[in-house]
């Protein structure tokens, strides 16, 4: 990740625009220090009462201002459309082909399934002969606390994140998973990942340790994706014992804002889909026929 800052447009150069002309130049949720090392305008004045969003009745809040740097690229092709992308991967760099599931039939629904729950949806699909490629289980696969109504540890709801099967659901996941196997069907979990590891995980005594933290504190692992050693353990240690139960991708259902990462003038949607596609203990060269594929957010241009 290479941090590079922009000269910051003078408050005269920013204002001289009027609001139906800016163009945005920030990521949803962008902060202003990201904003202005970015060379742009930012607008605190119009702040959205939306979290998550960085514009008031699209006008932008982090804007170009006319002496902004900006890259612009015209690609005349004509009617020669390959060419056209083929000169835009130049720029942009290759497009990576999904894996054929991927563009099957998915099935997904909010709702608090168990096994025998979702085995029977499957069932319905196979009886009618209308083809099911993937088994969505969303969130409620982990275990949750709805009627606790309490902030955990990171100030999250408590139970929104999750990594531990719920076994009032799920008693026997590798069972469930192996069954969903034998009719072809592909899995994945939703996950919500912005309360960390917390003190109830199957694995924080082995996550808390690998981070330093001794378990008897019982202090969370805070959320720090951007943290190599942290990236690297969460991925060894938490996700790939699911995956080798059956999982074969995830679902980064990620609704807990931007603010988190620590790298100046890195979108963290964008950061996030980088490591989860570049997962070694998921996706590496000794498993050649796995494309890496996740469902998540996209992170702006070039995130393909």
């Amino acid at each position: 990740v290479v941090n590079q800052s922009f000269p910051q447009p003078s408050d005269k150069s920013c204002s001289s625009l009027q609001p139906e002309n800016r163009r945005d130049c920030g990521y949803p949720g962008i902060s202003q220090f990201d904003c202005v090392g970015k060379g742009c305008c930012y607008d605190s004045g119009r702040k959205s009462l939306r979290r998550g969003h960085n514009s008031v009745r699209g006008i932008p809040n982090c804007y170009y201002s006319p002496s902004s740097h900006q890259d612009l690229y015209f690609f005349g092709h004509g009617h020669d459309y390959k060419a056209a992308l083929r000169e835009f991967t130049l720029v942009s760099g290759p497009i990576p082909i999904p894996p054929r599931y991927a563009f099957g039939i998915f099935y997904s629904r909010y709702w608090a399934y168990n096994d025998i729950g979702q085995m029977e949806v499957a069932r319905e699909y196979e009886s009618r002969r209308i083809p099911l490629d993937v088994m969505v289980t969303d969130m409620d696969w982990h275990i949750t606390f709805y009627k606790e109504n309490k902030k955990d540890q990171a100030g999250e709801n408590m139970g929104w994140t999750g990594f531990t099967w719920d076994k009032h659901l799920f008693p026997n996941p590798k069972a469930f998973l192996d069954w969903c196997k034998e009719k072809k069907l592909r899995n994945t979990l939703n996950l919500h990942p912005a309360s960390g590891i917390q003190p109830w995980e199957a694995r924080y005594n082995e996550m808390a340790v690998a981070m330093g933290i001794d378990p008897k504190t019982q202090h969370y692992v805070p959320w720090t994706p951007e943290d190599k050693k942290f990236a690297n353990n969460f991925f060894k240690l938490i996700l790939k014992p699911l995956q080798d139960e059956g999982i074969d991708f995830w679902w980064l259902d990620w609704q807990q804002g931007e603010s988190w990462i620590k790298i100046p003038l890195v979108n963290p949607t964008f950061w996030l889909n980088h490591i989860f596609t570049t997962n070694p203990y998921q996706w590496n060269d000794t498993s050649p026929a796995l494309r890496p594929f996740i469902l998540h957010r996209w992170g702006g241009l070039g995130n393909h």
